[in-house]
């Protein structure tokens, strides 16, 4: 999909966003970043403190602005280009530029026509397609509970907006945006990932400034789901020490 075609397909599953004084929004459909934005606090929200739109949790309002934790495609990179100073740093779990290989100097995973494949075979068989794609997400057979999981959660989804952003996700290609964020940020790579392997994470190491690559020893491409402890000591280690902040 070209870069005009996915500014075009964005707003229709950003059309509705809800909005709380110093919250920075991160909008999204699957765990995956599509857009972020942020409201200026008043004196009241400061006085106060600032909703936490998730959890109902509130805090203070403070400075430094917060790290942030995202997974899988680079959108929480563009964020952090067009507004830096709304962030301190970020986690990224199995993080892609680009899922598509482009030879001879990078290897994002898929050919055009094993993408293609995937996409046609949401047409043809939603249900189908959910249960192929879950065991290969979770890394594990469908009948354990993670893959069935989201086997159920993909089924849940209304399939023509997992259609259009399947193929947006699939199609972006963000590496020509790498050498301008600036951000610190810790990348969670997983050892066995069909969807994100090894030779991506290195490849967004050697691109982002200030990156620091931990490569989690699981297989699937949603440590935070299957090895949640494994992610959150990660996430403390990286975190211990800086000036930084995460939401409640």
């Amino acid at each position: 999909m070209s870069q005009p075609a996915i500014q075009t397909a964005l707003p229709k599953l950003l059309a509705k966003s809800q909005r709380d004084e110093g919250i920075v929004h991160v909008l999204y459909t699957q765990q995956v970043i599509l857009n972020v934005t942020y409201t200026e606090p008043t004196e009241k929200s400061k006085r106060i403190g600032c909703l936490n739109p998730r959890t109902g949790a509130t805090r203070p309002y403070s400075d430094p602005p917060p790290g942030a934790i995202y997974d899988c495609v680079g959108g929480s990179i563009l964020a952090s280009i067009q507004r830096p100073k709304l962030f301190s740093h970020m986690i990224l779990v199995g993080p892609s530029p680009c899922f598509l290989n482009a030879p001879p100097d990078y290897k994002g995973g898929f050919e055009r026509a094993d993408l293609e494949g995937l996409l046609e075979l949401m047409d043809q068989n939603y249900i189908g397609w959910a249960q192929y794609f879950a065991p290969v997400v979770a890394g594990a057979t469908l009948n354990q509970p993670l893959a069935a999981k989201l086997s159920n959660s993909f089924c849940s989804t209304d399939p023509v907006m997992a259609r259009l952003f399947a193929e947006v996700t699939f199609f972006s290609d963000i590496r020509d945006q790498l050498q301008h964020c600036k951000t610190p940020c810790l990348i969670l790579q997983h050892r066995n990932d069909a969807l994100a392997p090894l030779i991506v994470g290195d490849y967004l190491h050697q691109h982002l400034t200030g990156s620091t690559l931990e490569i989690l020893d699981v297989s699937g491409h949603c440590a935070h789901m299957s090895h949640p402890d494994l992610v959150a000591d990660s996430m403390r280690k990286y975190l211990s020490g800086r000036d930084s902040r995460v939401l409640p």
